[in-house]
C-alpha cells in the first residue's frame, strides 16, 4: 500500500509540474528511489508582506502584486524537520525592463545569512516562471529560520545588460512554488 501511494505521490506531482510550468524549464518530474515523498507548496504574492513598514505594493489580481522600486516583500518559509529543499520557482508578469530578485535566504541567530537559488528574471513579455536550479539543500529548521525574499530590480545591469531604470509598463509579481523531498 505504501509504494503504491508513493508512486501515486509521485505521478501526480509529475503532472502538476508539468501543467504548472508554461514557460521556463520544466521542473523535474521524477522522485529518486531514495525518496519517500515529493511536495510543492505554492506560496500566492497576495500572501507576502513588506520588509520595511514604508513600503507600499498594491494587489493586482489573481494573486498577483504590482510592484514598483524600493519593495522588498518576504515570507516564513515552514519546511518539515530533515527536509531537503530542492526548487524555488518564481511566477511573475513582466511587460517592461525591470525585473525581480528572488531568493530562500536561511537567517542563523547570530547574523549570519545565506542566499539559495537566487535568481533574477529576464526581460520577458507576458507572464513566466524562472526555476532556480537544484538546491539540495537539508532544511534546519531547528538551528536557522528560512524566508523567501523578493526584491523589485532596476539595477541588475551587473547580471543582465540591456535594462534600464523607471519603467512604465508593469512588473507583477505572482508568487512563487518551492519544492522539497522528505524522506
Amino acid at each position: 500500500m505504501t509504494n503504491s501511494v508513493t508512486l501515486v505521490r509521485a505521478l501526480l506531482g509529475a503532472l502538476l509540474a508539468a501543467g504548472a510550468c508554461p514557460t521556463g524549464a520544466a521542473a523535474p518530474d521524477t522522485t529518486p528511489s531514495s525518496v519517500l515523498a515529493t511536495y510543492w507548496r505554492m506560496i500566492p504574492a497576495a500572501t507576502f508582506v513588506s520588509r520595511s513598514s514604508g513600503m507600499t505594493y498594491q494587489y493586482a489580481n489573481g494573486g498577483c502584486l504590482s510592484v514598483s522600486p524600493n519593495l522588498e516583500l518576504t515570507h516564513k518559509l515552514m519546511l518539515p524537520e530533515g527536509a531537503t529543499l530542492r526548487y524555488l520557482r518564481t511566477y511573475y508578469r513582466d511587460e517592461g525592463p525591470d525585473a525581480l530578485f528572488s531568493s530562500v535566504t536561511r537567517y542563523d541567530a547570530a547574523g549570519a545569512l545565506d542566499d539559495y537559488g537566487a535568481m533574477l528574471t529576464p526581460n520577458a513579455s507576458g507572464y513566466a516562471s524562472l526555476l532556480s536550479p537544484d538546491l539540495a539543500h537539508a532544511f534546519d529548521a531547528m538551528g536557522h529560520a528560512y524566508v523567501i525574499n523578493v526584491q523589485y530590480r532596476t539595477d541588475d545591469t551587473i547580471f543582465f545588460s540591456g535594462f534600464d531604470a523607471g519603467s512604465a509598463r508593469p512588473l507583477l509579481f505572482c508568487g512563487v512554488r518551492v519544492m522539497w523531498d522528505q524522506p
